[in-house]
């Protein structure tokens, strides 16, 4: 089956036409509120979306407290955290699941191969592009963290949207179970969590925000908006899956105060956004999300 869609030009792309590989395989994607890889592997199912528009996925939303289901999702992959997608074969019952935003989006890339998010076929580019989404992920990694379950305000924050913000629904103890091993192990490497949580903001704000500054910026002299050149990469869903988080948290000042980190920010606000809304049930929610006119559309599952 062959589709001709019109794309949006700030997006760097023309008409397309698609030959859909896997028309009737589905995808469910296992992901958490203010988890950036979980962010980074929804965005590369939006990005080729925008492509594909019979490719067909719901988002199941995990919360940090279900322990149960993430048990059942390490026994799936070997695999105990998120995102992990599993891939429903529509032809009988057989499925397959995965584990790591990576190996998602490389195996979107394999299946749907327009506007690849890797460099297709560049290995010059595609070098590049894996080298920087790897530094990005490792880099990023620990100071995000920190950020978020050190300061009590993001934690807060970050826990009401776990639980929709209904009160009701919080398991008080299993949570502070696991505000205490992760603040317990982000806070291992320093005397204090205080001094641990200033040591992120200071790596953020003197080695890693700098130079991606100045690495965008002199792509912006050159005419490229985006980390690696004219189109999004991989590398620049990473990027933004942690500044757009960054920007809820109370160090939000780490990027707006860099005009250069907002321009890029803007440059990638056309990715549409896949929002997790619904009812909950057993410890997560599940949606499944289609095109209508150009929007997305959000559907709840019984």
């Amino acid at each position: 089956m062959s589709i001709t869609i019109q794309q949006n030009s700030n997006l760097d792309v023309t008409t397309i036409k698609v030959k859909l590989k896997y028309p009737t395989n589905y995808f469910d994607l296992h992901t958490w509120e203010f988890c950036p890889y979980s962010l980074k592997a929804q965005l590369a199912f939006e990005y080729k979306f925008l492509a594909y528009h019979d490719l067909e996925y719901s988002i199941t939303q995990i919360y940090p407290y279900s322990y149960s289901i993430l048990k059942k999702l390490e026994a799936k992959t070997g695999f105990p955290a998120v995102p992990q997608v599993k891939i429903q074969y529509k032809q009988g019952l057989e499925e397959t699941w995965l584990g790591d935003s990576t190996a998602i989006t490389k195996l979107l890339d394999s299946v749907f191969p327009e506007h690849p998010l890797f460099g297709g076929e560049n290995a010059k580019l595609h070098s590049e592009i894996t080298f920087l989404e790897d530094w990005i992920d490792e880099a990023f990694r620990q100071p995000y963290y920190k950020l978020l379950f050190l300061n009590k305000n993001n934690l807060l924050k970050a826990s009401k949207k776990w639980t929709q913000e209904d009160e009701s629904l919080i398991n008080r103890a299993r949570l502070e179970i696991f505000k205490k091993e992760r603040s317990h192990y982000y806070a291992s490497f320093c005397h204090s969590k205080q001094k641990a949580l200033i040591n992120a903001y200071k790596r953020l704000d003197e080695e890693l925000l700098p130079w991606i500054s100045d690495r965008l910026e002199n792509n912006n002299a050159e005419g490229m908006p985006f980390l690696t050149g004219s189109q999004i990469t991989i590398a620049d869903l990473a990027l933004y899956s942690f500044l757009k988080l960054i920007l809820q948290f109370e160090e939000a000042n780490l990027v707006t105060r860099r005009s250069v980190l907002q321009k890029y920010l803007e440059n990638l606000e056309n990715i549409p956004l896949g929002k997790v809304h619904g009812s909950v049930k057993k410890g997560y929610t599940r949606q499944k999300i289609s095109l209508l006119e150009g929007r997305h559309k959000i559907q709840d599952e019984e």
